[in-house]
């Protein structure tokens, strides 16, 4: 059995500037990041190799948000890098998820204590993904789900 040691490095931070008077009380940052590494590699010139692993790639996040007294607002960018989602797809050619990054918002309103409304929107920014095989220049997918958008109740008891 071949070790394949995998190097995961995972950091986060959040602050709320609760320190700030009035109204800026309530602003407040939270970021994180995902680093992964392994030396399981896909040989994308060996055709015969079938073993990797699939899905590993970094991810990064920053948070945004506003928290006081009943006003929540909170903005989000991700980002993913470049990952292996199949060795072996279709045609045997491997599946490669290019690197994306995507921003989604929110915002609610306490009306009281069991029941707020809010708003969504999730890749407000309308960004695609696009799948490669083995060539960054070989597209197998571009898709584009477009940005989508809620507006809602939410009760709690």
């Amino acid at each position: 059995m071949v070790a394949i040691p995998i190097v995961v490095s995972l950091s986060a931070v959040q602050h709320s500037f609760d320190w700030l008077p009035g109204f800026w009380r309530g602003f407040g940052i939270g970021t994180n990041a995902t680093l992964v590494d392994s030396n399981a590699k896909l040989n994308v010139s060996d055709v015969t190799q079938t073993f990797a692993l699939e899905g590993l790639g970094d991810s990064y996040n920053v948070i945004g948000f506003y928290e006081e007294g009943p006003f929540e607002v909170r903005v989000a960018w991700n980002r993913r890098a470049r990952f292996l989602q199949t060795a072996v797809g279709f045609g045997g050619e491997p599946t490669f998820v290019e690197p994306f990054e995507q921003i989604d918002a929110r915002a609610s309103f306490a009306i009281n204590r069991n029941f707020s409304i809010f708003v969504e929107g999730l890749n407000i920014a309308n960004e695609s993904t696009q799948k490669v095989g083995r060539f960054a220049n070989q597209i197998l997918l571009l898709e584009e789900t477009g940005s989508r958008y809620a507006i809602g109740v939410r009760a709690q008891f």
